[in-house]
């Protein structure tokens, strides 16, 4: 299979992410603001959970097989508290060092993050959102992602065993997963 459903699975991904806020248990849902309005613009509001994931993600160059490789960038707009806009393009090379002019791919879709779980990531318990993505050409897909490093960083995993489903999440996030650095 093409690196690109991959890419796209994790543009989706990263967009219900965007969406989701942070801490939360198992079966805990997405946060909301609960505040009554009364601020009084001093900055003491509670920002929406996909606030903070808004903006453009790039994916390194990655070499899937002896002859081919592909870098990705994914651009996540705000769609509501919970909910995402992506778009992602998809830029393949004919050789492993994403050199040269490349193919570009693009891919748009929502995000929505459903519930947060609990999993092991590289030795460490961390909190992952539970996501579902629609992208167009590709229908729904189900991932775990989360934003780590200050911000700086998120991780998608959308896939167990090469496996993506549209009916179950991922559960182990140490392989396969896709990491992405915002610019």
């Amino acid at each position: 299979m093409k690196q690109w459903h991959k890419v796209l699975v994790s543009l989706v991904a990263v967009a219900a992410l965007a969406a989701c806020g942070g801490g939360g248990d198992d079966e805990g849902t997405a946060g909301t603001d609960t505040g009554t309005g009364t601020g009084t613009g001093t900055g003491t509001g509670t920002a929406a959970a996909a606030d903070k994931y808004v903006g453009t993600w790039v994916l390194a160059c990655s070499a899937f097989n002896a002859t081919e490789s592909e870098k990705e960038t994914l651009v996540v707009t705000k769609a509501g508290d919970t909910s995402l806009n992506v778009a992602f393009a998809l830029t393949s090379y004919a050789n492993t060092t994403c050199a040269g002019a490349g193919t570009v791919q693009n891919f748009t879709g929502t995000a929505t993050i459903d519930s947060q779980t609990s999993v092991t990531y590289q030795g460490n318990a961390e909190t992952f959102d539970r996501i579902t993505a629609n992208i167009a050409g590709e229908g729904t897909l189900k991932w775990l992602g989360t934003v780590r490093a200050n911000g700086t960083q998120m991780v998608i995993d959308f896939e167990d065993n090469g496996v993506d489903s549209a009916v179950m999440y991922p559960t182990n996030p140490n392989e396969g997963e896709s990491v992405y650095t915002k610019q």
